[in-house]
């Protein structure tokens, strides 16, 4: 049994974090994703692999000959589940199994329950945070949602969600803990070669891997996609917020107008249009005013009507563990910093709607 880990053992736990980070974005083993395949199945697949989302449905589209078939509910419940009990009985549930079973056994037998909670916090809920609530998340809606749009038959499988579990494992055998080292290794294979694969008839078309750029934990890029393929295309994020091309590039280089912003109909994209504008531009294009100040702050009213005909206010304060100045959009009614002040800190409690233009 393991009770504690040494200041040198503890000192690798952001390497084994940024590891499992930067294999997610790592390049498959084609030779080695059909090695893979063939000793899940037992027997010679068709395998196609795709460069990208885009690619790989180009390839589906072709594979079923380009035809746009009749959506039959009731057929594709049936094949739906047929395939997806296949794909999870030979795929998805060996990995269950095998991660979240026999593995975690061994991994829990062998660790003080404390240190074993210590570790999850440290090691989980990070990897948990970026690659399962945020890629596997976004690739999974976005791959499902390309994938309807063809009206075909498929089941899909993306492994990203047990990448914060391997991240685990593979520390845990650092400290000393005992795997059965052939199922370990199995496992990693299937996570490192086949992160990204959707099953069509008897064809298992296999995505690559795309590039990933992160910003305090978040998916954000102000150059490029932060999800991106080698074939140029991919998904755009701001600060961990999806956004369509245009929309990102528009808030990128400030060329979207400040009433435009105003009126972009998605709260977090509102918000992260009036972050990049600044808020002194704002006030230059809204022709803002200041009409009242106090110790507290002051509030601020834009000259741009909301959909009730009302005009925007803002509440501006000083952060003092920043030194500077945050605006919080505040109800049109509101007169007084202070009544602001109080408003906000009541937010949750009293479900009142606002919108920070800068978060601290």
């Amino acid at each position: 049994m393991i009770s504690k880990i040494t200041t040198q053992q503890e000192a690798k736990i952001p390497y084994y974090i940024q590891k499992w980070i930067e294999i997610a974005s790592q390049p498959i083993n084609r030779e080695k994703a059909k090695e893979v395949i063939k000793k899940i199945y037992k027997e010679e697949k068709i395998v196609i692999f795709g460069e990208s989302f885009d690619n790989t449905i180009d390839l589906i589209r072709v594979a079923t000959k380009g035809k746009k078939l009749e959506y039959d509910s009731q057929l594709h419940s049936q094949l739906y589940s047929q395939l997806h009990s296949q794909l999870d009985s030979q795929l998805g549930s060996q990995l269950d199994s095998q991660l979240g079973s026999q593995l975690d056994s061994q991994l829990h037998s062998q660790l003080d329950s404390q240190l074993y909670s210590q570790l999850d916090s440290q090691l989980d809920s990070q990897l948990g945070s970026q690659l399962y609530s945020q890629l596997y998340s976004q690739l999974h809606s976005q791959l499902r949602s390309r994938l309807d749009s063809l009206k075909i038959k498929y089941s899909s499988y993306i492994s990203y969600y047990l990448y914060d579990w391997a991240g685990y494992y593979d520390y845990g055998k650092y400290i000393g803990v005992e795997f059965d080292e052939q199922n370990l290794q199995d496992c990693f294979d299937i996570l490192l070669n086949i992160p990204i694969v959707i099953f069509v008839g008897n064809i298992l078309f296999v995505c690559e891997k795309p590039k990933c750029l992160w910003e305090n934990q978040t998916l954000h890029s102000e150059i490029k996609p932060a999800i991106s393929w080698q074939d140029g295309t991919g998904i755009y994020f701001l600060k961990g917020v999806k956004l369509e091309k245009d929309l990102w590039e528009n808030i990128v280089n400030k060329t979207i107008s400040a009433k435009e912003a105003i009126q972009l109909t998605n709260q977090e994209h509102r918000t992260l249009a009036l972050q990049y504008l600044g808020f002194e531009k704002l006030q230059k294009e809204c022709n803002a005013k200041t009409i009242s100040t106090d110790q507290y702050g002051e509030i601020i009213e834009l000259n741009i009507l909301d959909t009730l005909k009302r005009k925007f206010r803002y509440y501006k304060a000083i952060d003092p563990s920043k030194n500077e100045y945050v605006y919080l959009r505040t109800n049109p009614e509101v007169k007084t910093p202070k009544e602001a002040m109080t408003r906000a800190y009541k937010l949750e409690r009293l479900n009142i709607d606002y919108e920070p233009i800068l978060r601290t």
